[in-house]
């Protein structure tokens, strides 16, 4: 068997660890672009039919309540963690033509949607908090 001359292999060897191993780690740690790689819960802002601010919260994934209930509760944070939105939403979400994924439209004074900066969904099997995009 022939000895492989490492020197002279060495530059392109270089090269690929380069250029294939941060591809490699971008390749497995991308999701995918339509957004429907994501699992819990998104927050969104949005405006309404009638012109006012809302949040769109949407459920990614199986998630059922824990009690077997027809309602779950919101909450929404400010900046500092202080509860300034709650509300109670008919679960399941609503499934509706345009939206990914299952959600609800939490409506309220329009400088508390505006100063939510994370929100959280109770009573259900999983753990659904997330800041508001």
């Amino acid at each position: 068997m022939r000895n492989v001359d490492v020197r002279r292999y060495a530059p392109a060897i270089v090269i690929v660890v380069l250029v294939a191993a941060p591809l490699a780690i971008w390749a497995a740690t991308s999701g995918s672009s339509d957004g429907t790689d994501k699992q819990g819960l998104i927050v969104e802002r949005g405006v309404s039919v009638t012109g006012s601010p809302e949040l769109i919260l949407s459920i990614a994934g199986p998630v059922t309540v824990d009690t077997g209930a027809s309602s779950v509760k919101v909450e929404c944070m400010d900046k500092d963690g202080d509860v300034i939105l709650k509300g109670d939403q008919p679960w399941p979400f609503v499934e509706e033509a345009g939206y990914p994924y299952p959600h609800v439209h939490q409506v309220d004074d329009p400088a508390k949607i505006e100063g939510a900066r994370r929100c959280r969904v109770l009573g259900t099997d999983k753990r659904l908090e997330a800041a508001v995009q």
